[in-house]
């Protein structure tokens, strides 16, 4: 489903924060089942204007009929509902959700609403971060467990970003996968063009668990 972005109205005073008028050239869509060695129950925000944005997003879940679902809460893994993704200038981001409540089950879409949102003054990125996982210093494939990564700026341009662990359930069969746990392996980081930070596990995940291993913009 893909909805352009809207302001949520409702009560509250006068001088309440609006979202700014470059948040209309937002679109998204929502993916409920995705390809194989794919993410399932993503978002993708794109962002078509020459301002980049951190929105605070609503996601409202839908059943199958395209009606709201108002006992099922929606969380996300990188915080677009929270205003800490960021959605550079001509780009897009994905988030990815996770659906809690009786029925969670039988959400097949979701309705995205913008409650506000900054504009922010930065340097459009030429490349998104890569993630290179380790173990006692050797690079190891996704399957193997490992104790740290590397990060790199391949771009051409300073950027901003936090990297996520997300660790994921073993659905019923036909299901789409939720994850079940969002660990943040590295807090808010600056990266200049061509930068590599090599970066340990918290000790509590180190040896423990594979999972994805996300970079994404924030602030």
């Amino acid at each position: 489903m893909i909805v352009a972005a809207m302001a949520i109205g409702g009560c509250g005073s006068s001088d309440a924060r609006k979202p700014p008028a470059a948040t209309s050239d937002l679109r998204f869509e929502f993916k409920l089942l995705a390809g194989e060695n794919e993410i399932d129950q993503t978002v993708t925000i794109e962002n078509p204007g020459d301002t980049s944005l951190a929105p605070e997003l609503e996601y409202t879940p839908l059943d199958a009929a395209g009606e709201p679902m108002p006992d099922i809460r929606v969380k996300t893994a990188y915080g677009s509902d929270s205003g800490r993704l960021v959605v550079p200038a001509r780009w897009a981001v994905l988030d990815v959700l996770r659906f809690e409540g009786p029925g969670a089950r039988k959400v097949e879409d979701v309705d995205v609403r913008v409650r506000e949102a900054d504009e922010l003054a930065i340097e459009r990125p030429t490349e998104e971060a890569e993630i290179q996982r380790l173990d006692k210093g050797r690079p190891v494939e996704y399957d193997h467990l490992f104790d740290s990564f590397r990060l790199t700026n391949p771009g051409d341009a300073e950027i901003d970003v936090r990297v996520a662990l997300i660790e994921y359930e073993l659905p019923p069969e036909g299901e789409s996968q939720q994850w079940i746990r969002v660990t943040e392996l590295a807090p808010l980081t600056t990266l200049a063009a061509g930068a590599k930070k090599t970066i340990r596990l918290p000790r509590q995940v180190r040896g423990r668990v594979i999972g994805s291993v996300k970079p994404y913009f924030s602030r």
